[in-house]
C-alpha cells in the first residue's frame, strides 16, 4: 500500500481497515484522514449503544471528539459524505417511520377526543 504518515491501519480489525483503504481508492485521500472519519462515523453510531466507565466509576458515551487539519482540496468533505450517506439514510428511514406512526396517532387522538364529546353531549340530554 501506501505510507500511511504513521496512521496505524494496520492495527485496526479487517474491516475497518478494508473499508479505510477502499475509501481511499475511491477517493485518493490520504489514509490518516480517512482514518479519522471511519473512526467517528464508528463513534456516532456506537455511543447510543456502548457506554465506557472511567476512573471514578463515571459512565458516558463513546464518543470521540475529533478535529481535522487538512488544507483545501485533500476530500475531506468527500470522504465524510461518503461514510456519512448510510447514516444519513437510515436517519431519514427513522424519520419517515416517525411522521407515519405520528400521522396515525393523531388519527387516533382526534378520534377519541370526538368519541369523548360525543359522550359529554349524550350525558347533557339525558
Amino acid at each position: 500500500m501506501q505510507k500511511h504518515d504513521n496512521f496505524p491501519v494496520d492495527q485496526l480489525p479487517p474491516v475497518i481497515r478494508k473499508t479505510i483503504y477502499e475509501v481511499h481508492q475511491i477517493t485518493q485521500a490520504p489514509i490518516p484522514l480517512i482514518g479519522a472519519s471511519v473512526l467517528g462515523a464508528i463513534s456516532l453510531v456506537c455511543q447510543s449503544q456502548i457506554d465506557v466507565i472511567r476512573p471514578g466509576n463515571i459512565r458516558g458515551p463513546v464518543s470521540l471528539f475529533l478535529l481535522t487539519l487538512a488544507g483545501s482540496g485533500e476530500r475531506k468533505t468527500t470522504v465524510d459524505n461518503l461514510l456519512m450517506e448510510p447514516l444519513r439514510r437510515f436517519e431519514e428511514q427513522l424519520n419517515e417511520d416517525y411522521l407515519e406512526k405520528y400521522s396515525d396517532y393523531l388519527i387516533e387522538l382526534n378520534a377519541v377526543k370526538t368519541e369523548i364529546k360525543a359522550l359529554n353531549t349524550e350525558g347533557r340530554c339525558e
